[in-house]
């Protein structure tokens, strides 16, 4: 019942914010069972992504969980970042093990924001690498683990009843022959095919504002 009542506010919620939200099908249906996602929008983004994709386990800052009404509205795995506790890895460890149980499951897939921040700038920021250790780790332990990177892109960000499409990328197939780095050099090519970029914030904002006309004048 708990489930079904969040489904039903994140329905609620996305199709009265946004007047279109694109899919693709093969979102839907997807090997992944680690989905590195685009942060640009807050909480805004969790629910267009559990919108489109209907199941899995979201890691999410503690900061969104911080009463019992949050945790309702945000489900999820909570982690301390860095920036908001000092000894936020030693208080991670439960939270660390409910991930490696998330993807040894193979039913559902882990959604992380490896920018860890939601910020609007113009270009993708450098990934943490908590993911990509938890990915080469699982598959050490004998697990398997696949990337799915996925962009999420809005006409405008900031605008009610815009419009927003989920893009993703290719997958990522984690081997023990992989490094750290390597892995994290890969994974971030690949998102950065499916992320917009731009050279300037005021080139940013000037898209955003051009998509929306263009979103408002014609069917799309």
């Amino acid at each position: 019942m708990k489930k079904l009542i969040q489904k039903v506010f994140v329905w609620l919620y996305i199709t009265t914010y946004f007047r279109h939200i694109y899919v693709p099908a093969k979102c839907r249906l997807t090997c992944a069972n680690m989905f590195i996602l685009s942060h640009r929008n807050g909480a805004i983004d969790g629910f267009v992504y559990y919108y489109a994709f209907q199941k899995g386990v979201f890691l999410l800052a503690k900061q969104l969980q911080r009463n019992h009404f949050l945790k309702f509205i945000f489900p999820g795995i909570s982690v301390y970042r860095a920036k908001d506790k000092e000894d936020a890895i030693a208080s991670n460890g439960a939270a660390v093990r409910e991930c490696f149980n998330v993807l040894r499951k193979q039913n559902e897939p882990l959604y992380i924001f490896p920018e860890g921040t939601s910020s609007l700038g113009p270009e993708p920021l450098p990934f943490h690498n908590g993911y990509a250790k938890m990915a080469m780790i699982n598959v050490q332990m004998g697990g398997k683990t696949t990337l799915l990177p996925v962009a999420i892109i809005y006409d405008d960000p900031t605008c009610l009843g815009g419009s927003v499409w989920i893009v993703p990328g290719e997958e990522i197939v984690v081997s023990k022959k992989m490094n750290l780095e390597i892995l994290q050099k890969r994974a971030f090519e690949k998102f950065k095919k499916v992320v917009l970029s731009y050279s300037s914030e005021k080139d940013q904002l000037f898209s955003h504002q051009t998509a929306v006309i263009g979103s408002l004048s014609k069917k799309i």
